[in-house]
């Protein structure tokens, strides 16, 4: 357990909380044959090799400088991992799928805190779900998203006007060409229409034949898509959910990938 944050602290138990991540435990150790060192624990460990953990704040962890204080142990944790803030995904082992999945739903079920996207727990971390589409060289190709589980107790439909998961609350890069995910600019509120190059908010079916399903089948909400008519063609464009904190790991998503000249849609995770 971690060290308290206030309150009179104890050399040995500092000691426990380095030796065997127990703090409080000082009693199981404690004929050992050990002589906790203020000087040892606060710049190399006691015993030997039981370094400071710096996945700690700055704030939570002796700064290894003289005076030493037991104060500076307040908060300090011997077992914490280091923060996630970052950006997950967005490559080759992150694909939902790719090419034409005819007009059948798509539900995908992603563990994010597996080693192809966040490699450990994201629960308690506050941060975005996005999508890439990788558009190609011709119309068909208008990938829908219609609804999302990020919190493991029900699907959110993305395109209903109300409600912090409706597609205002969404946003759209626009003609983009980066591989890599930007988190910083270019980001615009989805919006009704059906312009070319971006996502778009829409109900029943997309603007453009052969393509799209129409998506009331699965909820009169409608949906997010991305028009990849004419001006469309060749561009990596991103979609970014609300800002919201994790408190599962799975991530449910529920797609349409209908169409002959349909691209290849990736999932990413970013980190606040």
């Amino acid at each position: 357990m971690a060290i308290p944050s206030s309150g009179e602290l104890s050399l040995s138990e500092i000691f426990a909380e380095l030796y065997a991540n127990d703090y409080g435990g000082w009693s199981n150790y404690q004929d050992d044959g050990y002589s906790p060192s203020l000087l040892n624990l606060s710049t190399g460990g006691d015993p030997p090799d039981e370094a400071i953990n710096t996945n700690n704040d700055a704030a939570d962890r002796p700064d290894g400088s003289t005076p030493h204080a037991m104060s500076e142990f307040y908060s300090y944790d011997h077992s914490a991992t280091a923060p996630l803030a970052g950006d997950y995904g967005n490559g080759a082992n992150n694909i939902l799928w790719s090419g034409n999945q005819s007009t059948t739903l798509q539900t995908d079920s992603v563990d994010i805190s597996g080693a192809n996207w966040c490699g450990s727990s994201a629960i308690g971390e506050t941060g975005h779900i996005y999508f890439r589409i990788v558009s190609t060289n011709g119309y068909k190709q208008d990938a829908q998203i219609v609804a999302v589980n990020q919190s493991g107790y029900g699907w959110n439909n993305i395109g209903k006007t109300t409600g912090g998961w409706g597609y205002a609350n969404w946003y759209g890069t626009r003609k983009t060409t980066n591989t890599a995910y930007n988190h910083s600019t270019g980001w615009y509120a989805i919006a009704a229409g059906s312009t070319a190059g971006r996502w778009n908010r829409d109900t029943g079916n997309t603007p453009s034949s052969n393509t799209g399903v129409d998506v009331d089948n699965f909820s009169s909400d409608g949906c997010i898509y991305y028009e990849g008519s004419s001006g469309g063609y060749n561009y990596d464009v991103y979609l970014r959910s609300p800002s919201f904190t994790f408190n599962t790991n799975t991530i449910g998503i529920k797609s349409y990938g209908n169409g002959a000249n349909m691209g290849t849609l990736y999932m990413g995770v970013y980190i606040t």
